[in-house]
């Protein structure tokens, strides 16, 4: 099939990659535009446009795609159908049924309905979900609330991070896309509609929403460093300033206070949580580099029972 490509992120590149290997023409990639970033402000290019450019397809990059004539006229180019791999967007109804289909799919990082929004991969790891996977659906009005048309599972350890979760699924949802694309093409498509009252909803993760409440428990802890890793890191708001926090385990009971200092290990500072210590494994202090909980714990002359400085 001709088709439109809309995305921004790295997460969007496997399936860019994938759909000239199944043999799709892409006719046209829809991305964000570049923006500045840095201390230079200098403006850098989305991870699609880069592959997009590399792989020789048309790149568009309309600042909203609301009153965009070319996007409302897909179909005077040929195109059958929308492809949406986290683009960013709103797609108004003129641009979801523009393709000569009459509709676009989305691939989405999660067993929809659950986690139904921009941040599907940090809620799973944060609310310690045991599965997790990608789902493909047919984009309608309702965020992430059209039917499905597939989805794949993996099963989750505990261990996994963003950024490890994000790279997995990528992968897995290019292949899921490749094969829902066929369905399609074949007519074999079959699109299931969503129990909306199984549906759960994330918003964008925040800086703010990283920061750790050491009055919570250790486990819900450690399962938020994975969660923000490696964006945007939790921290902690301490006297001494902000401690980004990028690694740490459970480590067993607590006989200190929440936010006292449980004890010093070899390479981690433990400390006391709502329940439970949590060792902090490895640390970043603002505008120092990253060391063992431990190394920042002896520069503070930290010891067991003190609050955390």
């Amino acid at each position: 099939m001709k088709v439109a490509f809309f995305g921004t992120p790295q997460f969007a590149v496997p399936s860019l990659r994938a759909l000239p290997g199944a043999g799709h023409q892409v006719a046209l990639v829809v991305t964000n535009p570049d923006r500045p970033q840095g201390r230079s402000r200098a403006l850098v290019a989305p991870p699609v446009k880069e592959v997009a450019l590399e792989l020789g397809f048309p790149v568009h990059q309309p600042e909203t795609v609301k009153g965009d004539s070319r996007l409302e006229h897909l179909r005077d180019e040929g195109v059958e159908l929308g492809v949406v791999v986290a683009y960013g967007q709103f797609l108004p109804k003129l641009v979801r049924e523009s393709p000569s289909r009459g509709f676009m799919v989305n691939v989405h990082a999660s067993l929809l309905p659950r986690w139904r929004g921009a941040a599907p991969i940090p809620a799973a790891i944060r609310a310690g979900d045991k599965v997790s996977g990608v789902s493909v659906q047919r984009i309608e009005k309702e965020l992430d609330g059209g039917p499905v048309l597939g989805s794949r599972q993996v099963a989750l350890t505990g261990t996994e991070t963003r950024g490890s979760l994000e790279e997995s699924l990528s992968v897995l949802g290019a292949e899921l896309l490749v094969e829902c694309l066929r369905r399609i093409e074949t007519g074999e498509a079959v699109f299931t509609p969503q129990d909306a009252a199984q549906a759960t909803h994330v918003g964008k993760i925040e800086v703010e929403d990283a920061r750790l409440d050491l009055a919570q428990s250790a486990a819900s802890l450690e399962r938020l460093v994975r969660a923000v890793h490696p964006e945007p890191i939790a921290w902690l708001d301490l006297p001494s300033g902000r401690l980004q926090v990028l690694r740490s385990h459970v480590e067993g009971p607590a006989r200190h206070a929440a936010g006292e200092v449980e004890a010093l290990a070899k390479d981690a500072l433990l400390v006391a949580t709502g329940e439970g210590a949590l060792a902090l494994d490895l640390v970043k202090p603002a505008g120092k580099r990253e060391m063992t909980g431990a190394a920042w714990a002896n520069g503070k002359r930290l010891k067991p029972g003190m609050k955390l400085a």
